[in-house]
């Protein structure tokens, strides 16, 4: 089985951890709305397991998805600004190059680097250029 399936089984994983936590922080929430009036002792421990499970998944396991989902995507060739037309905060470009080194892609760490700071018209400049500066020298 190839190493890119392995990577694809991993996003499905996190995918689906992200909705069992879901429903957890949701059984959380309604036990912390029931012993609110109830049980106060036991409310604060209901919302705190609400707090550790919602913060586990926006997170850890939103950053895991992330940077797995940009690590396929590089392996399969596609454009970063494909992949992310808009976002606010970079990602930990460390954890997207280890991810893809583990599921084997280009072990070219400034092939990678150029993947994610250069946008696809500039690509394609750049390896225009590449032929001409050879035949230069």
């Amino acid at each position: 089985m190839s190493r890119k399936i392995h990577l694809k089984i991993k996003i499905k994983t996190l995918a689906a951890e992200g909705k069992f936590i879901r429903k957890e922080e949701n059984k959380a929430k309604a036990s912390f709305r029931w012993l609110a009036g109830r049980a106060q002792s036991r409310a604060v421990e209901a919302e705190i397991a609400f707090n550790v499970l919602y913060n586990h998944r926006t997170d850890k396991v939103r950053k895991a998805a992330r940077h797995s989902i940009l690590a396929y995507g590089y392996i399969r060739g596609r454009a970063y600004r494909k992949l992310e037309e808009k976002c606010n905060e970079p990602p930990n470009w460390a954890e997207v190059y280890k991810i893809v080194k583990r599921f084997g892609g280009s072990q070219d760490p400034e092939a990678f680097r150029l993947w994610y700071t250069v946008s696809p018209v500039q690509l394609s400049e750049v390896i225009e250029l590449e032929p001409m500066e050879a035949a230069a020298k």
